[in-house]
């Protein structure tokens, strides 16, 4: 008593076109999303920076000079040419290490809602 070898359900071209565009879509916002979030939240920050800014000053206050050490960096940590290599500065790196953790506070914020 053979069994017969499993056949799936064929599936017809309507269906395949819109599974190939959905999956194409959802490729695409996966792709652009961290620009949409990133000028989102730059737009978000001039708002605020604007309003928070007295008439007659301008928004944009010179910013501290950040140092390897300022950002918990030990000497070998610093001792890593990689850095150096690629011309990342301590503040970039800060701005990026702000900018990541408070993406995680906000990815945690919505887990929990």
């Amino acid at each position: 008593m053979a069994k017969a070898a499993y056949q799936p359900p064929r599936q017809g071209i309507a269906g395949m076109i819109i599974d190939s565009v959905l999956m194409l879509v959802l490729v695409f916002c996966a792709l652009k999303a961290p620009a949409w979030i990133a000028e989102w939240r730059a737009a978000e920050e001039a708002t605020a920076t604007e309003e928070a800014a007295p008439a007659g000053e301008s928004a944009e206050a010179p910013a501290p000079a950040v140092t390897w050490e300022d950002l918990g960096q030990n000497a070998a940590m610093q001792a890593v040419p990689q850095f150096d290599e690629l011309q990342v500065e301590p503040d970039t790196i800060e701005k990026l290490l702000v900018w990541i953790l408070a993406l995680a506070a906000e990815l945690e914020k919505a887990a929990v809602t």
